[in-house]
C-alpha cells in the first residue's frame, strides 16, 4: 500500500525503488494534530502470519541486529542458524518473548518488529 501512495504521489518511479519507502517511513506518519483536522482517516492491517513470515525472513533469516536479541531472550541457549519458522512461532507464545520490553530495550524490539 505505501508502494502505491508513493508512486501515485511521484516520491517514488516505480516498485524498483522500494528501499525508499523503509528509509523514508516519517513520511507516511501524520501528527495526532494532523489525524484529529483531517477529515477521514484509515488504518491498514497486515494479514498476522504473513506479519510473522516477514519477520522471520528478515530478522532471523537475513540475520539482522535484531536477530541476535531474540537469541538474548533465548539466554543464548539457542544457535541462530537452528531457528526453523516453527520453533519462531513456537516462541512467540513464551513469557520471555511475550514480555521482552522487560528485558531488551525498546528500540531493539521495534528493529524486529519493524
Amino acid at each position: 500500500m505505501r508502494t502505491t501512495l508513493a508512486i501515485a504521489n511521484g516520491c517514488i518511479k516505480d516498485s524498483a525503488d522500494f528501499n525508499w519507502i523503509h528509509q523514508n517511513n516519517h513520511t507516511f506518519t501524520a501528527s495526532l494534530s494532523e489525524l484529529a483536522k483531517a477529515r477521514y482517516t484509515f488504518t491498514i492491517l497486515r494479514c498476522p502470519f504473513s506479519r510473522l513470515l516477514s519477520v522471520y525472513l528478515d530478522k532471523i533469516v537475513n540475520r539482522n541486529n535484531p536477530a541476535w536479541g531474540y537469541v538474548d531472550l533465548h539466554r543464548r541457549t539457542i544457535d541462530i542458524e537452528d531457528v526453523t519458522f516453527e520453533f519462531f512461532v513456537k516462541s512467540m507464545s513464551s513469557d520471555r518473548i511475550k514480555n521482552a520490553d522487560q528485558i531488551i530495550p525498546k528500540k531493539a524490539l521495534q528493529a524486529l518488529a519493524a
